[in-house]
């Protein structure tokens, strides 16, 4: 499919929105038979990635490979990170905003463990072995035919790559499929990653700059959690 044409064909489509309240996102889901948009992020059906975002997840990839790899060598729970996190309940009200510390556990995997207590925040550090990208990241290795879709069982999970911000960004589509034979969205995560040198130090290539989860809105506290990094408190 041509993929010019295809966005040209999506401006003529009618957007179905649908206002989610109970057990929905905490954000408008704007759907066609191309894409899916959720907030700030669009996910496009299965096809392959273009050559742009061939670029971008490559460099994505080889940035978490670098952290992952560099954080591997540090002691269990030596090093800190400084992040603001905020926490917003299912009508976009901000409940939950502050800086707080956590420490890089490196024990059989790697996470992030916060210094007081704080029950809403990012535990697991992602790299270039996490979940969909675990596959997208080693096939992009080898060859340039990658599909923005891996499925896990019942798990159908839809990946962008782009830039936004003057960062690099993925964001990631999770769906489950459902009794009428499709898939139904059920979360979706934009991670935004240090990639450049006028960034940061190149130690923390890979580092999460800023991370969005979105979740369903069915009683649970985090329908939308955000997590940004500030700086390092330890000199690594």
């Amino acid at each position: 499919m041509n993929y010019k044409l295809s966005l040209k064909k999506i401006s003529l489509l009618m957007i179905i929105s649908i206002n989610l309240v109970s057990c929905k996102f905490s954000h408008k889901v704007e759907s066609n038979n191309e894409t899916i948009i959720i907030d700030n992020m669009t996910f496009s059906k299965e096809r392959p990635f273009i050559k742009s975002e061939l670029t971008i997840g490559r460099r994505v990839c080889a940035a978490l490979k670098s952290k992952r790899e560099f954080f591997q060598t540090l002691y269990d729970r030596q090093e800190q990170f400084r992040f603001f996190g905020t926490v917003l309940d299912c009508k976009g009200v901000s409940n939950l905003d502050s800086l707080f510390i956590a420490s890089i556990a490196n024990n059989s995997s790697l996470e992030y463990s916060a210094i007081f207590p704080r029950d809403n925040y990012f535990r697991d550090i992602l790299t270039d072995h996490s979940g969909a990208l675990n596959d997208i990241c080693l096939n992009l290795q080898s060859t340039d035919n990658v599909l923005n879709t891996v499925k896990m069982g019942s798990v159908r999970y839809t990946v962008s790559f782009l830039i936004a911000d003057n960062f690099d960004r993925v964001d990631t589509l999770k769906e489950i499929n459902n009794s009428a034979g499709g898939y139904a969205p059920t979360g979706a995560e934009s991670v935004s990653v240090i990639t450049q040198s006028n960034q940061a130090a190149t130690k923390f290539f890979g580092v999460e700059k800023e991370r969005t989860r979105y979740t369903n809105c069915d009683g649970r506290l985090v329908p939308t959690m955000k997590q940004s990094w500030k700086e390092a408190v330890t000199r690594f």
